[in-house]
């Protein structure tokens, strides 16, 4: 009994100590834009693609926060067209560059939210990237309206923090280590 004990408290510290080792930069914050576009039909309502994007610049409310700081108002983005009925996710939805690091965010899902011939909203999930920062899970959503052809688009990331995974990790070998004495004890 004395050994399980003292091989739980081990685990224990092995466990706290190794959260705050493994703790990874991941992005946290959000970043919007707005810019203008072109369908493959010309109508929101029947389109099944964006052809191109043109003028994709940061906001001015709503620019990037946090890990997305530095894409301030006026951030100039590229933006490659996609298929999104049927889904076929392109390799990269944006790209910046600002003071030699690279912004970017990859659509992994997405859904049609709704479409009708004044408005399409775009949702879904992808992975944001920043040159010295890993790689992390993200959210988005894109709003093209038929007024002015105009689009609207933001992306914030999800992230749990590493050293809570860790503990909530640790803390289930914990309670394993005490069902498993019980047993031991019968």
């Amino acid at each position: 009994m004395r050994k399980l004990t003292l091989f739980s408290i081990l685990v224990a510290v092995v466990m706290v100590l190794a959260a705050f080792s493994a703790e990874a930069d991941m992005i946290t914050g959000a970043v919007s834009f707005s810019g203008g576009y072109n369908t493959d039909t010309g109508n929101l309502g029947t389109a099944n693609a964006f052809k191109s994007f043109s003028g994709v610049k940061v906001t001015e409310t709503g620019a990037g926060t946090y890990d997305f700081a530095p894409l301030v108002a006026g951030t100039t983005l590229t933006m490659p067209g996609f298929e999104f009925d049927p889904f076929t996710p392109p390799k990269n939805l944006w790209t910046a560059t600002v003071g030699g690091i690279k912004f970017s965010f990859d659509m992994t899902t997405l859904e049609i939210y709704t479409q009708d011939s004044i408005q399409l909203t775009l949702r879904g999930t992808g992975i944001a990237l920043i040159d010295g920062f890993d790689d992390t899970p993200g959210s988005w959503i894109l709003t093209a309206n038929e007024l002015g052809q105009t689009l609207s688009f933001s992306a914030s990331t999800s992230t749990i923090p590493e050293p809570a995974t860790m503990l909530l990790f640790g803390s289930g070998l914990l309670g394993m280590a005490g069902v498993i004495r019980r047993r031991f004890r019968k």
